[in-house]
């Protein structure tokens, strides 16, 4: 579970600071290119190229923290 906590966090992270700034993390953008305007891109592309970032990064944090406590606490009552 320590890899859908580690992994969603960061893809999370890099989906929601992209939507923000027009530059992620993950590769490096935010350091190459700062901050992008939103007239450099506008919004529904930033939308649409961090949305799988946030759904899938989302996932990947509901799996690690909420559904795997819950899982655990199912079979260490059992």
């Amino acid at each position: 579970m320590f890899y859908f906590k580690l992994f969603g966090s960061v893809y999370l992270f890099d989906g929601v600071l992209g939507l923000i700034t027009g530059s992620g993390c993950l590769d490096a953008g935010i350091f190459i290119n700062g901050f992008r305007s939103l007239n450099d891109i506008e919004f529904p592309a930033r939308f649409f190229a961090n949305l799988p970032h946030i759904v899938i990064g989302g996932f990947a944090v509901y799996v690690g923290f909420w559904l795997a406590k819950r899982v655990h606490d199912h079979f260490a009552t059992a």
